[in-house]
């Protein structure tokens, strides 16, 4: 049901897009691969993690998938307090650092070749670490760049109060606001 809504609604736009994916707390991992399995083998999906370290997505997404994919990681170096290196992961040290985040992004998508997609996971655990006019200005230029740089891109989050005004907000510069 959750993949059929998604799909539905995506195919409806034309890339590069820019979505909010809102969904609640239980259907959480599966609309998570439920979007990953979207991404077609002819593009390379980067994860932006807030939320769980690279290394449970890599379980999680552990032979469902036809896609590339890159992490950007906010949660290992945090975690463990080392720098890790791994060949498709960069680990960033803070997720407050919304600018170290951009600048990493920026040049990941720039070594990539082909059609690209970028999932942030998420707003909800981006809100923990940053305050809502902060994270509403980043997603706001983020939507934007992201479109600029012919990069789709979804935004993750779950339904909640703290959620409510920074979605309202971003909602103006998305091409769709999706809730399952």
């Amino acid at each position: 049901m959750i993949a059929k809504t998604i799909t539905k609604e995506i195919k409806t736009l034309k890339q590069p897009f820019s979505t909010i994916i809102i969904t609640n707390s239980s259907d959480f991992n599966d609309v998570v691969v439920d979007l990953m399995k979207s991404v077609g083998s002819d593009a390379t999906a980067v994860m932006v993690s807030f939320n769980k370290p690279s290394s449970s997505f890599e379980a999680i997404f552990k032979g469902k998938l036809k896609c590339d994919v890159f992490y950007i990681d906010l949660v290992t170096q945090v975690a463990t307090g080392e720098p890790q290196k791994k060949d498709n992961v960069v680990f960033l040290a803070s997720q407050r650092n919304l600018t170290d985040l951009s600048i990493t992004l920026s040049e990941v998508l720039n070594r990539l070749e082909g059609k690209k997609f970028v999932i942030l996971d998420s707003l909800t655990t981006m809100l923990l670490y940053n305050d809502s006019g902060t994270t509403t200005q980043f997603l706001q230029f983020l939507a934007n760049r992201l479109r600029l740089w012919n990069t789709s891109s979804y935004i993750l989050t779950m339904e909640g109060k703290n959620e409510d005004e920074v979605i309202r907000v971003v909602s103006q510069v998305v091409d769709k606001t999706i809730k399952t």
